[in-house]
């Protein structure tokens, strides 16, 4: 092994000169002006050399539930074109983003009727906001499904509750602690849950009121 810089040069200067001397032995060399030019021969790779790689091959992903399902159905992925043909401005828009059909069809949706088992006093327009933002929520949970099932993991069932709050679900939740999770859930809006519609077969958990002490006066002399 080579241990000091001197020995070090010594052999980068023996490997250089045996490199200069092995490529002007080529027999296809030429002189010219500009000095001598070497023709390298071309050489055919075998085919059973194998170079070594600097990082590990990449590991295969795993199938998500939706690529194993178009397998065993045989869909076929097929690209759709980006622009459409919307018949309300009757001109072509995007399929997706801020000028799609969906979001023209929003604005040309000036009133909603009211069904005869809705409640005339609620704002349909604020329900359909709500109920897209539901939807988008619940995509974004079957994908992170999805990935947790592809490497053999399962989404973590229950509520959250004090200090597993952002850390996971690290042990199972108690009756008291999912108690005190409905609690806080029930009186998490603007109007402390007064005006919220209960689910079905909820029960309404007893909030602790809190009684405001007022200072006694003190008469002056």
């Amino acid at each position: 092994p080579i241990v000091n810089e001197e020995e070090m040069v010594a052999a980068a200067q023996r490997n250089v000169q045996m490199v200069i001397k092995h490529i002007f032995e080529i027999p296809d060399t030429t002189v010219t002006d500009d000095g001598v030019l070497v023709t390298l021969p071309k050489r055919s790779i075998d085919p059973s050399l194998r170079m070594p790689r600097e990082k590990p091959l990449p590991a295969k992903k795993p199938k998500t539930r939706w690529q194993k399902f178009a397998e065993a159905k045989g869909i076929k992925k097929k690209k759709r074109s980006r622009m459409v043909w919307d018949d309300n401005v009757k001109d072509w828009v995007p399929r997706w983003g801020a000028y799609s059909t969906k979001h023209i069809e929003d604005k040309l949706t000036w009133a909603i009727e009211v069904g005869a088992h809705d409640d005339p006093y609620e704002d349909p327009f604020a329900k359909r906001r709500a109920e897209k933002k539901l939807t988008v929520a619940k995509q974004k949970m079957r994908e992170a499904r999805n990935k947790l099932e592809a490497v053999g993991k399962k989404l973590p069932v229950g509520v959250p509750v004090g200090n597993d709050i952002g850390r996971g679900f690290k042990r199972k939740q108690t009756k008291e602690q999912l108690k005190e999770a409905l609690r806080r859930t029930q009186i998490a809006t603007g109007s402390r849950g007064e005006f919220d519609k209960l689910g079905k077969n909820e029960q309404v958990v007893k909030q602790t009121k809190k009684t405001k002490v007022h200072p006694k006066k003190v008469n002056e002399e």
